[in-house]
């Protein structure tokens, strides 16, 4: 049999979670015994017929009601209890209908559009099918989870010609540097910038041109600087804070910095193709719990495609064994690096050719060989990837299985994601920053998503203030720092439309909003 409890709808805030039990005439006994058919050989299983459901309305509108059905397959004679949880920005309610002794239909009761601000109002429910009251050993497919977008628009303004903001919009600082990446060190509690040649946002000569320089987060002040070389533009921090790599985007070198006095320690020179050409760092990967061991993939000038090699070297030494445009033809571009958590592998991405393709690299002590590669792989284009339990996170949203290559899952999102996905394992988050212009016209959209169900959690909008409150801006270099710190660089095209500012936002938004999970008791 199957317990279909109702919970009672509460909560006063926007992320309080229903998990309440109305006992008394909202329980409804369902028989499902036997199985499929009839012998109850299979394992019981729950399917939804809908993950997404978008609706809009105007203010002076009706609140729409949106129905999801579950079925229940394979049912066994032992008792299974049903509940579950749902965000309430722009969710008022779930309720809960038997249609059969195998479905149920859950009705979405959306607030009312004129209880809400003008804005986009992102919720999660999840549903769960479980064979014992603590929900200790769910069935297969539960939890079902279902994403909303409820979208609160002008009764007179249909066309949408006002900005529309989330529902929430939380402050940033803003740092006019002219920055072209950054990266966080949690030993000295600083985020380290990449400053090349040029101006500022505001056309005033930039002091710290083709410099690194170090950024207190806390009180947003320039506590270091040194001089990298002509336009430094690649950056990356060993996993023991111990040193700083810098590329460059018109000399071939790579930099060693010796944390935390900056001081160079090293350079690796990149040299040059057999026609002459010279190599520049297109990534840096710093291997895991090795932090004199690096992964550089380099392009060449003058000639498309770009890529030209990936070698790894060993304080500044090459292993002989490298990934050559050459030597494997035209079909690897591994211009976007990431090394998996054992250093046994770096996983490349192409972001040269349509292919979209993943690379799989075996690391030995001779250098690289090419493992696999999996064509088509990824959705679009973007500069970096990561990797993390084994998984390969795209900035466009695609999360791959790094030992075949398959699609584990995918980010939804209305518009291009930063040039990197912050994956936050601790508390199973992803985070992403976007210029989506529909969804927040003349802000940044920083978005939310729930880590393994891959569905929105929340989404803001970050107002980066005067004159670029008009423009449409995306990020790049996307870092978490600190407690509940995200920082990036803009992405404008030119400094007067925003490029080079680096954002640093400080709000428990970053860290995700908990749901509390009530203690369910079986009513018997």
């Amino acid at each position: 049999m199957v317990l279909w409890f109702m919970p009672s709808r509460f909560g006063s805030g926007a992320s309080a979670f229903s998990g309440r039990l109305f006992i008394a005439s909202a329980l409804l006994l369902l028989s499902a015994c036997g199985g499929a058919g009839g012998g109850g050989s299979e394992r019981p299983a729950l399917s939804i017929d809908a993950q997404f459901i978008d609706e809009t309305a105007k203010q002076d509108g009706e609140a729409p009601v949106r129905s999801v059905v579950a079925t229940l397959s394979h049912a066994q004679d032992a008792p299974l209890q049903a509940y579950w949880n749902f965000s309430q920005r722009g969710v008022a309610g779930v309720d809960l209908t038997a249609l059969s002794d195998r479905q149920a239909r859950l009705d979405i009761n959306f607030k009312q559009p004129g209880e809400l601000e003008r804005g986009v109002y992102n919720d999660t429910i999840e549903f769960r099918v479980c064979a014992d009251p603590e929900c200790t050993r769910e069935i297969d497919g539960s939890p079902a989870i279902i994403s909303t977008r409820f979208e609160v628009t002008d009764p007179d303004d249909p066309f949408f010609d006002e900005p529309q903001t989330t529902a929430r919009r939380i402050p940033a600082t803003i740092l006019d540097l002219g920055a072209s990446r950054i990266v966080w060190d949690e030993f000295s509690g600083l985020l380290y910038a990449t400053i090349p040649a040029g101006t500022s946002g505001e056309g005033e000569p930039n002091d710290y041109a083709n410099s690194v320089i170090a950024i207190d987060p806390q009180t947003h002040q320039i506590v270091r600087s040194v001089f990298a070389g002509s336009d430094p533009d690649q950056i990356e921090v060993s996993d023991d804070g111990s040193y700083l790599y810098v590329g460059f985007l018109n000399s071939s070198r790579v930099r060693r910095f010796d944390l935390p006095e900056m001081t160079q320690s090293l350079e690796i020179s990149l040299g040059v193709n057999d026609r002459g050409e010279s190599l520049f760092a297109r990534d840096i990967v710093i291997a895991p719990g090795q932090p004199g061991t690096i992964a550089v993939s380099m392009d060449r000038t003058n000639r498309a495609p770009d890529f030209e090699k990936l070698t790894v070297f060993d304080d500044g030494v090459p292993r002989p064994n490298e990934v050559t445009f050459q030597s494997v033809h035209t079909a690897v571009y591994p211009t976007a690096l990431a090394w998996s958590e054992d250093g046994a592998s770096i996983y490349g991405k192409n972001n040269e050719s349509s292919g979209d393709n993943l690379y799989v690299f075996a690391v030995e002590e001779a250098g690289l060989s090419l493992a696999a590669s999996y064509q088509n792989a990824f959705i679009g284009h973007g500069d970096s990837i990561t990797s993390s339990e084994g998984l390969v996170y795209a900035a466009d949203g695609t999360v791959l299985d790094g030992s075949d290559g398959s699609a584990y899952g995918q980010y939804p999102s209305r518009d291009a994601f930063t040039e990197q996905l912050v994956v936050d394992t601790e508390r199973r988050l992803a985070l992403a920053v976007s210029g989506d212009y529909y969804e927040a016209q003349g802000a940044t959209t920083l978005q939310s998503f729930d880590l393994d169900q891959f569905t929105v959690i929340d989404t803001v909008a970050i107002r980066l203030g005067g004159r670029y409150d008009s423009l449409s801006l995306k990020g790049k270099s996307l870092v978490r720092w600190g407690e509940q710190g995200l920082a990036y660089v803009n992405d404008g095209t030119t400094p007067y439309n925003g490029d080079g500012l680096v954002v640093i936002i400080d709000d428990p938004f970053v860290i995700g909003e908990v749901a509390e999970r009530k203690h369910m008791q079986a009513g018997w």
